[in-house]
């Protein structure tokens, strides 16, 4: 939200911003429903019978959150960017403040 403070009001960055937000907190939203379905158990069946076949479904729901994951993290990355040299600083702030950012790829 500081970026969209930072941005003119209505300027495309600030669109690109509430992009990440609505898709970030869709997919999450979704994936929730999704591990919600797969952990309730239908009428007559137990845990131990159902318990090898869900695993496998969680299992590739791990591998597209790990996916969107890493790829939302270089979203953020590569828009901030743009508005980090633009900034009034010398070319070793900037420098620092983009490290500042990288480090959320660790």
């Amino acid at each position: 939200m500081l970026f969209v403070k930072l941005s003119r009001p209505h300027s495309r960055l600030s669109h690109v911003i509430y992009f990440g937000i609505v898709f970030t907190f869709l997919f999450y939203f979704s994936s929730m429903v999704s591990i919600f379905d797969l952990c309730i158990l239908d009428s007559g069946e137990n845990f131990e019978s159902v318990q090898t076949s869900r695993n496998q479904g969680t299992g590739n729901l791990e591998i597209i959150q790990g996916s969107v994951d890493i790829l939302s993290d270089f979203y953020l990355l590569g828009i901030t960017v743009a508005p980090i040299l633009k900034l009034p600083l010398q070319m070793k702030g900037k420098i620092r403040l983009l490290l500042g950012f990288m480090t959320e790829l660790l």
